[in-house]
């Protein structure tokens, strides 16, 4: 396995002085390496998988979208995020690059001067500054050039611009959880008027049109209002995760295996339930972002580390074997379930 980092490179200033996507372009010739230098390490260019999670996943899911990537692999496994998750793809990126400008003293009107006085500047001046995004967004990503990532992706998708790939792609079923937690008294549940403002101000930095704002803010409200216990705030806590986790990851993924299925190719979708035991985590939360991924590179086997601290138990242990399974047959043959079958009892 090789592992590619996510790394810088994705200022743009959505023109010719920076177009953006250096970053994708940094994978794409990391991939064309792989290709060319593979078989000195017994591997097959014919067999290549990429894979990432969060971030990465929908860097993986633009990947499959673009012409730059046909031939440099085969398989792709796209875990918590897509192409289509709202905070995939840039779409001001001249304005968040005009702030990070600003803040260091290059607020040029000519972009080319602008980008020319952003490369003079000490890295770690560049790196200490934070450009606050919109909520549910990004400061700094890919966008659509017209070159790597040539038209949005939900057209590209509905065109059928996935180079056939097989694809295997999920979510973990409490992925919104950072947003819950933040909430006032989550620990003792969501209440009415916490849950009303919670909603309201999804609404509100989703959806710019004031036009029909009240009637999305109620309809929301109603489909996500256990009705049988409306006045639990548990309930309540639970119904707004589960806001967050369609919206911003469950949505997204489905529509992505959806388009990619009508297109004749191969596709498998997964739900990740588990979480490990940790002394932060609050009883009430579900498998959050990320929670996969010890169990993908077996770190229950191993035991606890700084980045995951957990109790890992014998089930963890064992999970852990029939993920890595998974993932392997996928990447061996195109189907999770070959030419291992799985069968473990927990």
């Amino acid at each position: 396995m090789t592992g590619l980092s996510l790394r810088p490179g994705f200022l743009s200033t959505g023109d010719q002085a920076a177009k953006g996507n250096y970053g994708l372009l940094d994978q794409i010739q990391a991939l064309r390496w792989i290709k060319e230098n593979i078989q000195a390490f017994k591997g097959d260019p014919k067999r290549v998988t990429i894979f990432g999670s969060g971030a990465g996943a929908s860097c993986v899911s633009l990947l499959t979208l673009s012409h730059y990537s046909e031939d440099l692999f085969q398989k792709a496994i796209i875990q918590s995020g897509t192409a289509l998750s709202s905070w995939a793809v840039n779409y001001q990126p001249a304005k968040y690059t005009r702030s990070l400008a600003e803040k260091v003293g290059c607020n040029m009107l000519d972009t080319i001067d602008l980008v020319e006085c952003l490369q003079k500047k000490n890295y770690k001046e560049l790196i200490e500054q934070y450009v606050t995004p919109a909520k549910y967004h990004i400061a700094f990503g890919p966008v659509i050039d017209g070159d790597v990532i040539p038209d949005d992706p939900q057209i590209l998708m509905e065109q059928g611009e996935f180079l056939n790939y097989d694809i295997m792609l999920g979510v973990n079923q409490g992925e919104g959880f950072k947003f819950v937690d933040g909430i006032v008294d989550s620990e003792d549940g969501v209440s009415a008027n916490d849950f009303d403002f919670a909603v309201s101000d999804f609404v509100d930095h989703l959806y710019g049109y004031p036009e029909g704002k009240d009637t999305l803010r109620e309809t929301i409200k109603f489909m996500y209002t256990d009705w049988a216990d409306r006045d639990n705030g548990d309930m309540r806590r639970k119904t707004l995760l589960a806001l967050f986790t369609d919206h911003q990851w469950v949505a997204p993924a489905v529509a992505t295996a959806k388009l990619h299925a009508e297109f004749q190719s191969p596709v498998y979708f997964y739900t990740f339930y588990h979480h490990c035991q940790t002394e932060t985590r609050p009883e009430w939360a579900d498998a959050a972002h990320g929670d996969e991924i010890p169990y993908v590179f077996g770190v229950p086997m191993i035991g606890a580390t700084d980045l995951f601290p957990c109790n890992f138990s014998k089930n963890d242990v064992m999970l852990s074997a029939v993920v890595m399974t998974y993932w392997t047959n996928f990447a061996k043959t195109g189907d999770p379930n070959l030419p291992v079958p799985q069968d473990t009892k927990f």
